[in-house]
């Protein structure tokens, strides 16, 4: 039996506040990320004694969370979203807002592929990545509107990526059965 104490967590973790259903559910949609996820009074972390078998990249979106030093916390929301805790640039942690079996309409798959986008955005709060203000250049075609930096990384949309982290369309890769690549959004 995984316990606390036998858990790999961080002294700010990655943190689930809510009901135990409401933690039943975020840990089912962290499985599709990594199945050695577990969740003890609402602290994420890690099963010693499991591999993340193919998750390479889920495992890693997770353990950067858990260790960074910050607190991520995920809550429920009417919608999806993320919202760092100190929203003025640098490093911080973040509240993410999760709506269980909410699928994005313009990016169908997986319920747990919404959250999966929002902890990615988290991760960049993290690190520093807050409110950047360049826009995906769209160059001398008119395509209508201009694309954040930010949500083409974490998307994994353009190949463009400046961010080193986990983008969404890799953890779509890893899913199981795997889900299509997101090319709107």
């Amino acid at each position: 039996m995984v316990t606390l104490e036998t858990m790999e967590v961080s002294v700010m973790p990655l943190y689930v506040n809510g009901s135990s259903s409401f933690q039943d559910q975020v840990r089912g949609a962290l499985e599709h990320f990594d199945p050695s996820i577990e969740i003890y009074d609402g602290r994420v972390g890690f099963d010693p004694t499991m591999s993340p078998g193919s998750h390479i990249r889920g495992r890693e979106l997770l353990r950067r969370l858990i260790q960074s030093g910050y607190r991520v916390e995920i809550v429920r929301g009417s919608s999806s979203r993320c919202e760092p805790a100190y929203p003025r640039g640098g490093r911080t942690g973040s509240r993410v807002y999760w709506c269980p079996g909410q699928v994005p309409s313009n990016a169908p798959a997986c319920f747990c592929i919404a959250l999966g986008h929002e902890l990615g955005h988290a991760d960049q709060f993290l690190n520093g990545i807050v409110y950047p203000a360049d826009l995906y250049s769209s160059g001398s075609s008119s395509v209508g509107f201009s694309m954040r930096v930010e949500m083409l990384n974490i998307t994994g949309r353009h190949m463009s990526e400046t961010w080193a982290g986990v983008t969404e369309n890799q953890l779509r890769q890893e899913h199981r059965p795997p889900c299509p690549a997101r090319t709107i959004y």
